[in-house]
């Protein structure tokens, strides 16, 4: 009996700890169930927080792509600042995950997508500044020329239908067919005619025109600088009374082909040249045509880190590139292709020139207002052609004063040649300032300038090369200069139609200087200070 009495209250102790067991199963589960559905709640992303993610992944891709395509950065630094990215990503992800990190994951994302958009657009708006100044190689090329009809200022011709019947002088050396074309469509557009006069240059016919023998002349503008060098007051002495734009296509002939093909050069291991030309001409710049009133070699070693600029007076007295026994000024050279004025200097300092860069006066203009100015040496006090005064010493120069500054040579004794180390020291104050932290104020409008006033020819690669170096090591560069020199004379010229003009007779001694400096900066020397 008694026997059966515990088994029984065996049996409800076994059946009490079956049913204590399963109401503690139970809540344990219903616990964990109602913890797990507040965690899901608390981890639950809002529209809020999925549109900041969307946004700064987004921008964030924007920059990493315009970054990569720049090229400025090694393998190691690239990668180095995509993993930051993506590390920001999940910071961000993280903070909005949590319940009491929402609003700061918020403003988190939005100073991220902030930070990422701006860089991004500061990397797009560079390269598609690289992209618009780098010329691309191309076997055509379009070509536009203006074309303007002048007439002598106290004829008092205002219209073209005066010249009916009229003289007009033509030049008939260079582009007489573009000149023909031009007038036939003036006579057919007013319904009038013209009594051509044919020379043999435009300084001629400028001449001519200013002297009372013909009515008007037609000028391609290029050579405008030409015949205001000539004839004192040309510009206020004539003025426009139409004007035609000839567009040609001019394609390169296989001997062209191969003499402009340069080999590729491995700019952080081996020196190279650069030939910087200054175009003397407002408005967007070209490299077909256009006068090189600044002629200066840099000659680069990357190793070394040393820079040597090297001066050419604009009036040196060398043998036309195309035309075997004619010659001409140096400043002329370009107006038949920049090509033209880098084989002659080639020639003269048995060098390869690598790379040209050609910007004229309003991007050098534009480029010196963009930097805020520039403080620039000057060796000597003097007023400059339009009154501008400058003292010895340091001078604060906004763009119009610098372009007056490197443009004028009448009040020196020694002319040019005093202009081209005026030239190398505004070189000297516009790197100063551009790798000064100044740059960082004036970096979008410096990009504005470059668009349609600066062209060069050294691939962008070539250019985010030298960028990586400077990155990597930061070194200081050692920059001199040096300036070949000669004689004044007066001599015939291929574009005056042999007329004697004013040039500058080549000083051979100083040239042979100027090699022998070249090579060892090439060969690895550093040389001394001015």
């Amino acid at each position: 009996m008694e026997s059966s009495e515990k088994e029984t209250s065996l049996k409800a102790d076994v059946k009490a700890a079956e049913t204590a067991d399963k109401a503690t199963e139970t809540a344990v589960g219903t616990a964990v169930k109602t913890n797990a559905g507040k965690s899901a709640k608390g981890l639950k992303l809002t529209v809020a927080g999925m549109v900041l993610l969307g946004l700064q992944l987004i921008t964030s891709v924007f920059f990493a792509f315009h970054l990569n395509k720049l090229n400025m950065l090694d393998g190691g630094r690239f990668l180095g600042i995509m993993a930051i990215l993506v590390l920001l990503l999940g910071v961000a992800v993280a903070m909005q995950l949590s319940k009491g990190g929402k609003v700061v994951g918020y403003v988190y994302s939005a100073l991220i997508i902030l930070a990422t958009a701006v860089l991004g657009f500061y990397l797009f708006r560079t390269n598609k500044a690289l992209d618009s100044m780098v010329k691309t190689d191309t076997e055509t090329t379009t070509v536009q020329s203006s074309y303007t009809v002048l007439v002598t200022t106290e004829s008092g011709i205002t219209g073209l239908n005066e010249l009916d019947g009229q003289t007009v002088a033509v030049q008939s050396n260079f582009d007489a067919e573009d000149i023909e074309n031009t007038l036939k469509e003036l006579e057919e557009k007013y319904s009038i005619t013209f009594e051509r006069v044919a020379y043999d240059s435009y300084p001629q016919a400028g001449e001519a025109l200013v002297a009372g023998e013909v009515k008007a002349m037609v000028l391609n503008e290029i050579y405008r600088g030409m015949l205001e060098d000539d004839i004192d007051d040309f510009t206020t002495l004539t003025h426009e009374v139409d004007s035609i734009v000839v567009e040609k296509k001019v394609e390169k002939t296989a001997k062209e082909e191969e003499e402009t093909s340069k080999e590729e050069v491995m700019v952080q291991q081996e020196p190279f040249t650069i030939f910087l030309s200054g175009n003397d001409d407002y408005g967007q710049v070209s490299v077909e045509w256009g006068r090189s009133d600044v002629n200066i070699l840099v000659t680069v070693n990357p190793n070394t880190k040393e820079v040597l600029l090297t001066s050419t007076p604009r009036d040196y007295y060398l043998e036309m590139p195309f035309s075997a026994g004619s010659y001409d000024k140096l400043t002329h050279m370009s107006i038949f292709g920049i090509e033209n004025s880098e084989k002659v200097l080639s020639d003269l300092y048995e060098t390869e020139i690598d790379y040209y860069v050609r910007i004229n006066f309003s991007g050098f203009q534009n480029v010196v207002d963009a930097l805020g100015g520039v403080s620039v040496y000057s060796d000597y006090s003097f007023t400059a052609f339009d009154g501008t005064s400058f003292t010895e010493g340091y001078n604060e120069c906004d763009g119009y004063k610098a372009l007056t500054f490197v443009r004028e040579r009448h009040a020196f004794s020694d002319g040019d040649f005093q202009r081209g180390r005026n030239q190398m020291h505004m070189i000297q104050a516009i790197v100063d300032k551009v790798t000064s932290p100044a740059i960082l104020t004036s970096y979008l409008d410096l990009l504005e300038t470059l668009d349609d006033c600066f062209l060069t020819d050294m691939p962008v690669s070539k250019m985010t090369e030298l960028v990586q170096m400077q990155l990597s090591d930061n070194a200081e560069w050692h920059i001199t200069s040096q300036a070949a020199t000669g004689s004044g004379n007066m001599r015939s010229t291929y574009t005056s139609g042999g007329d004697p003009r004013s040039v500058v007779d080549p000083n051979m001694d100083s040239v042979a200087a100027c090699i022998e400096n070249i090579r060892k900066v090439e060969n690895g020397e550093i040389l001394p200070d001015e």
